[in-house]
């Protein structure tokens, strides 16, 4: 499998994307920067590729620099992304964007980029204390995207990560997400059909053994709870996205 390393030396990355905007360039190159066969694994001494439909558009500590870069760059910055995915769109049913834990310009072009997002958190008082900015800042993003395209970007729900079910702390951290929720669709910051996923991702070490060997869980522990935990959350998630769209 590729690693971090490897994919910041083919210089093919998200970063790219922004670069040749602001450089009047052309120099991104979907076909060699989007990476095919992500994931692979030798069984019975043959290299298989267990996760085919998946491909992957890497980023890279590159990225942390746009900040300065754009500072000068006049036209609307949050479309940049969108621009670029609209010709990508097409080949995919889903295109996945993760993001950094920050609320720079690469964020604010993903979430333009998107018709749905996801708030990740894990149930503690300074995580749980930085989601309104959060949220404020993004229902910012959202109003830009209603207003120059007459498209709208919905809040899929907030996602409870790293949960420890013997704490208390972390259990009384779930009920207090539940109350920041309807306080945001009470204030219209967000959707009211957006939800706290039932499913959360307890704290477990597969999770983070797998991250460390750069494989998905899926793959290198098929069996682990934590594996059965992603593959429910996975499956509320369409359930969530299709009642929106249906």
């Amino acid at each position: 499998m590729n690693t971090p390393d490897a994919l910041n030396k083919k210089k093919n990355t998200i970063y790219q994307i922004f670069l040749d905007e602001i450089d009047g360039t052309d120099t991104f190159d979907p076909n060699t920067a989007i990476l095919k066969n992500v994931v692979e694994i030798e069984k019975q001494g043959k290299k298989i590729t267990p996760l085919k439909h998946l491909d992957l558009l890497p980023s890279s500590h590159d990225l942390m620099q746009l900040e300065q870069k754009i500072v000068t760059y006049s036209r609307t910055r949050f479309i940049i992304l969108h621009k670029a995915l609209q010709k990508l769109k097409d080949d995919y049913d889903f295109i996945l964007i993760y993001c950094p834990p920050n609320i720079y310009t690469a964020t604010h072009n993903a979430l333009y980029a998107s018709d749905f997002y996801i708030v990740p958190t894990t149930p503690e008082f300074l995580s749980l204390s930085g989601i309104p900015l959060l949220i404020n800042s993004l229902k910012r993003t959202i109003d830009i995207k209603q207003e120059e395209k007459n498209e709208t970007v919905e809040c899929a729900g907030i996602l409870v990560n790293m949960l420890d079910t013997r704490l208390k702390i972390h259990q009384d951290g779930v009920k207090r997400i539940n109350r920041v929720l309807e306080m945001f669709k009470q204030k219209k910051l967000v959707n009211q059909n957006a939800i706290v996923f039932n499913t959360k991702i307890t704290n477990k070490v597969d999770v983070k053994k797998a991250a460390g060997e750069y494989a998905p869980i899926c793959v290198k522990y098929p069996r682990s709870n934590s594996t059965a935990e992603f593959r429910t959350l996975c499956a509320e998630i369409l359930e969530r996205i299709s009642k929106s769209e249906g």
